[in-house]
């Protein structure tokens, strides 16, 4: 067998999954660190649209819940089977609970 690093995508698909992020780390790759209600993984966010709103200060982090489109991808590199997942659109977010109260005594102020 060659040693050359063979390289194919065999499963993509792109699903609409609620996710609760437990970490983000958007200056490192814009990863993200969810839980899908089974698995805890993580997620490359792509959705160039939401990524702009966060760096013109919307509020993201730990505790947010969003409804995406994620697409999944399996591949084979060499003879390591390998998945991905990224954010391709996030269609809702809602803030986690502890930024919920805090807005809402701040408003009160």
């Amino acid at each position: 067998m060659d040693n050359k690093m063979v390289y194919a995508e065999i499963v993509s698909d792109t699903v609409m999954r609620k996710m609760l992020v437990l970490k983000s780390a958007l200056k490192n790759g814009n990863k993200c660190r969810v839980y899908d209600g089974q698995f805890t993984y993580f997620v490359a966010l792509v959705d160039e649209s939401f990524l702009e709103k966060i760096n013109n200060g919307e509020r993201f982090g730990k505790g947010d819940v969003l409804v995406v489109d994620l697409r999944q991808i399996q591949t084979f590199e060499g003879d390591v089977l390998k998945s991905e997942s990224r954010i391709i659109k996030v269609c809702k977010r809602y803030e986690s609970f502890q930024a919920f109260l805090f807005n809402c005594v701040e408003g009160e102020l």
